[in-house]
């Protein structure tokens, strides 16, 4: 899923998301070892989509040491919105985007004192500590 993050593709990463949601249809509770006839045996390792859906899918990931500094780069694939609240040491970084063809609209929201840049479209918009509107089309 790194790799299909660091290539823009969103909508790879969306795709291999129904592993797991096929694993909540057969009644499974945990992540299992291998895919497969096997049984719910709660591996760690299993749990990696959840950071890929912030770091990947909401494209939130620090820029700087110490989370200082954030990038935002959404991969949303063929997903119409992503709307997201991920911990900050200072509090919370929020996302609520709309995807509309090329186009990306939402409000992000940064805790007071954190700075960085939200990523579409090969432009980048500056972040301040608040909330920042977002309008970008290539």
């Amino acid at each position: 899923m790194e790799t299909w993050q660091k290539f823009g593709r969103g909508d790879l990463i969306v795709n291999r998301m129904n592993f797991w949601k096929d694993l909540v249809r057969q009644g499974l509770k945990t992540p299992v070892e291998m895919p497969g006839n096997t049984r719910s045996d709660c591996h760690a390792w299993g749990s990696h989509p959840l950071f890929h859906l912030q770091a990947s899918i909401a494209g939130v990931r620090p820029a700087s040491p110490g989370f200082r500094t954030v990038r935002i780069a959404p991969e949303p694939g063929p997903l119409p919105k992503i709307v997201s609240r991920i911990p900050h040491p200072d509090g919370f970084i929020s996302l609520d985007l709309v995807f509309t063809g090329k186009q990306c609209h939402g409000q992000v929201e940064l805790p007071t004192g954190i700075t960085g840049v939200f990523v579409w479209g090969g432009q980048e918009l500056k972040l301040q500590g608040g909330t920042n509107t977002i309008d970008l089309a290539p």
